[in-house]
């Protein structure tokens, strides 16, 4: 019952939203409650590229957690390092002895830490996210039920890190669209063309460019509009077919029509392109952009 109470309490903080760090730092509390021992020590570390960095450790001391920060994971690195290498379990009774530790047992004999059963966090796409390891403060055998306990709070682990890592994901998608849209935007503005955004409902959702006397009325009146309302219907309703066509058939289009704007009946040819992705609240709603070139004089 207080396993399942445990369990419960961590995927709720996952669910609410909870910070990575908050979460490892609970989960590895939580871990050292459960098991039966005094000198029971949990350290969870996540894989930065090769390296494994810091993610909990709150009965550690912050000297040894400093240490082996950023060390290179490899087949004789601890039992951390080890786990995480060869993405099996790694269980070293004595750190003293046991060779996988030579470089680093000065540190954790040094820090009180005499044995350390690892297990590989895995991601559920099977690749490896970090390690998640109790320590000893005295030799001890392997414990088939201990490991097992490990292996279930490794699992829980693995769930944050994959949030943590979508949620990097996605901030750096959303930096990196925001960086593009200042380029282009920037871009747009210094054009003599018209550069609008439409939605495949027909709104006007973004205006760019440097001839705005080529709109019907002032971008700020657009923004929002629907063509249908602004518009007359046979044209509103042949640009809403062209830009039908182009996502349906995902290829660029050409159209001419004529239009009165703000300096009288002009001639347009626009080059209208679909647009992978353009609102990340509603990604699998449809977008163009739509290039206007006023060919009147031609």
């Amino acid at each position: 019952g207080r396993l399942l109470d445990v369990q419960q309490r961590i995927i709720s903080l996952i669910d609410l939203g909870g910070q990575w760090a908050e979460c490892l730092e609970l989960i590895a509390t939580e871990i050292e409650r459960l098991i039966p021992r005094e000198d029971a020590y949990c350290s969870i570390l996540f894989l930065d590229g090769k390296h494994l960095r810091h993610g909990a450790a709150p009965s550690i001391s912050k000297e040894y957690s400093e240490a082996i920060d950023g060390a290179e994971i490899g087949p004789n690195v601890g039992s951390c390092g080890t786990a995480a290498y060869t993405a099996k379990n790694v269980n070293v009774s004595s750190i003293e002895t046991d060779p996988l530790w030579a470089d680093y047992k000065g540190l954790a004999l040094g820090a009180g830490l005499r044995a350390c059963w690892s297990v590989p966090i895995m991601a559920s796409y099977g690749s490896v996210l970090g390690s998640f390891a109790i320590y000893f403060g005295h030799e001890c055998e392997y414990d088939a039920d201990l490991v097992d306990l490990i292996e279930r709070f490794s699992h829980l682990a693995g769930l944050v890190l994959e949030k943590k890592i979508n949620e990097g994901k996605s901030s750096q998608l959303h930096k990196a669209l925001q960086h593009n849209s200042h380029r282009f935007e920037s871009f747009a503005r210094a054009m003599p063309d018209l550069v609008l955004v439409f939605d495949e409902d027909g709104y006007y959702v973004d205006i760019y460019g440097g001839e705005m006397k080529s709109l019907v009325l002032p971008a700020n009146m657009l923004l929002g509009q629907k063509l249908s309302d602004i518009l007359p219907p046979a044209i509103s309703t042949a640009m809403l077919n062209v830009i039908h066509e182009c996502l349906d058939q995902q290829k660029r289009m050409v159209y001419e029509y004529e239009l009165d704007v703000q300096t009288g009946n002009r001639i347009f040819e626009a080059r209208v392109s679909p647009i992978p992705v353009y609102d990340l609240d509603q990604p699998e709603k449809g977008h163009v952009i739509w290039v206007a070139q006023d060919v009147s004089e031609r």
